[in-house]
């Protein structure tokens, strides 16, 4: 399911439950956001743009990129590889 969080559900103002690191939780958005499953935008909060199985797909491609650059390529080679598949 995509879409805006605060439209399901509305943050409240105060947490529902204590925080004690903040940084904890500042980890674990930036984590979902580059297991593409929150977008930040500046002004407009959180957004929820993908589903588990997006994020998955996100891991194992970075996986490959990581994979190929230990191996001499370069990401646009990469890109025409995947291109190239049937």
């Amino acid at each position: 399911m995509t879409g805006r969080l605060a439209t399901v559900c509305p943050a409240p103002a105060m947490p529902i439950w204590p925080v004690r690191n903040k940084n904890t939780v500042l980890r674990a958005l930036h984590l979902l956001r580059d297991e593409g499953l929150l977008e930040f935008r500046r002004g407009r909060g959180i957004t929820v743009v993908g589903t588990p199985q997006r994020g998955a797909v996100l891991a194992r491609a970075q996986d490959l990129l990581d994979f190929a650059r230990h191996h001499g390529f370069a990401r646009d080679e990469v890109i025409a590889i995947i291109a190239s598949l049937p």
